[in-house]
């Protein structure tokens, strides 16, 4: 936790996600896969949008996934203009600016960060699962535990203004805040 890197964080409520189906929405909305990896793309550009000599720096890699890899970097390529809204696109700008245009996808087992993530992941996701949605314990002692990680890890998430933006004009930010778990949204 010495360093200053920013958590990202995306999750989602899979009831909800199949609740909130409509023709309206981009096809990815489907997928919780690539619905998490486009709602990050866009917290990273909004991230970084305003970053003078900032255009294209930023590489995205995600825990494998051969199937909808090839579909996301499509996605990071054509966004939907649905996604705009999300980090306020400026005319001039081109769509997800700031990320270069694909997405990488790594073995976890073959790079140190991806593991960093998915224990960050397993984190966050137990503490939804205990507090929203009232699981019990997995081992005595477990709630505490989770409760202290997720204490440490709350100092380094990005806002919540980059995670789930309450910009009522913003139906992009709308849907990813209603398919979102609320204990999750709260933390920042």
């Amino acid at each position: 936790m010495d360093r200053k890197h920013d958590i990202l964080l995306t999750a989602m409520d899979r009831g909800k996600l199949r609740k909130k189906q409509h023709s309206s929405l981009p096809a990815f909305c489907t997928d919780i896969w690539l619905s998490c990896a486009v709602h990050i793309a866009l917290q990273v550009q909004k991230a970084n949008k305003n970053k003078p000599r900032n255009k294209g720096q930023t590489f995205l890699v995600f825990d494998e996934n051969k199937v909808k890899a090839d579909r996301l970097a499509e996605i990071l390529w054509d966004p939907p203009g649905w996604t705009d809204d999300y980090y306020e696109r400026d005319r001039r700008q081109e769509p997800l600016n700031q990320v270069i245009d694909t997405a990488f996808t790594v073995k976890s087992h073959h790079a140190g960060m991806i593991q960093v993530a998915d224990l960050y992941a397993w984190i966050l996701r137990r503490y939804a699962e205990i507090v929203e949605y009232g699981m019990t314990e997995e081992f005595s002692g477990e709630d505490r535990f989770i409760n202290d990680c997720v204490k440490m890890l709350r100092k380094r998430l990005s806002g919540r203004a980059m995670r789930w933006p309450k910009r009522a004009d913003s139906a992009a930010a709308e849907w990813f805040n209603s398919v979102a778990p609320k204990c999750l949204v709260r933390l920042g």
